[in-house]
């Protein structure tokens, strides 16, 4: 299971794809990075974190949950998604983890659940 994340260097904003690896010196899991995607600098659209938690009211937008939030991508960028606001969303880390790489959207319009596409 991966993750994207942000790193802010001197005021520039770097994407990297991160990866829960378990240190047996600490027993605690650590985040290990796989790949440096680019600068969120050099992005067409500029993401702003605070712009997504804002829009989705810093809620999971599976769950429901207002806790322990990520920023994920609907359509994984291993599988063709873009790093665009429109393909964000927050979900929870437990969301996030069940998640993995399938690609799953809401259906607010009948039940609200999720159905995998």
């Amino acid at each position: 299971m991966s993750f994207i994340r942000v790193k802010v260097i001197d005021e520039r904003r770097y994407l990297y794809e991160v990866k829960s690896v378990w240190n047996p010196k600490t027993q605690k899991n650590q985040q290990k990075v796989i790949r440096y995607i680019g600068s969120l600098e050099d992005c067409g659209d500029r993401v702003k974190r605070k712009d997504i938690f804002e829009r989705d009211n810093y809620t999971c937008q599976l769950c429901g949950t207002k806790e322990n939030l990520t920023l994920d991508h609907k359509t994984p960028l291993a599988k063709g998604g873009e790093h665009i606001d429109s393909n964000l969303w927050v979900l929870c880390v437990r969301c996030n983890t069940s998640k993995g790489k399938r690609i799953l959207e809401i259906n607010s319009t009948l039940t609200g659940e999720t159905i995998e596409t």
